[in-house]
């Protein structure tokens, strides 16, 4: 009788160990890709301030040439790059924003 209890109770161990170290995965797997999709936002908010920053000056008569490179770092630690392809109304802008390692793009024809 001894044997069989110390069997199941290591059985019972083991099924209680296994189910903590899957919802374990699953908790950190969810940690990351959260953390993942907040650094995204930054980055595409950043790729955003790109294009408005190319949108401005083209507005303030400034001007874009073709091939125009623009960038720059916002307070919050992330930065933007831009280029400008083409001549109005064929004008194509394409901004980079990067963030903690994360990139997003953003593409704006006009």
């Amino acid at each position: 009788m001894k044997s069989i209890s110390l069997i199941l109770t290591l059985i019972i161990i083991f099924i209680g160990l296994s189910i903590t170290l899957g919802l374990t995965n699953i908790f950190v797997t969810e940690l990351y890709s959260s953390t993942n999709s907040h650094f995204a936002t930054i980055a595409f908010y950043a790729a955003d301030s790109g294009i408005e920053e190319a949108l401005w000056q083209d507005r303030q008569g400034i001007g874009l040439n073709d091939l125009d490179i623009g960038s720059g770092t916002l307070d919050n630690g992330s930065a933007y790059s831009y280029s400008v392809v083409g001549d109005s109304p064929n004008r194509k802008v394409v901004s980079n924003g990067i963030y903690q390692n994360t990139t997003r793009g953003v593409e704006v024809s006009y």
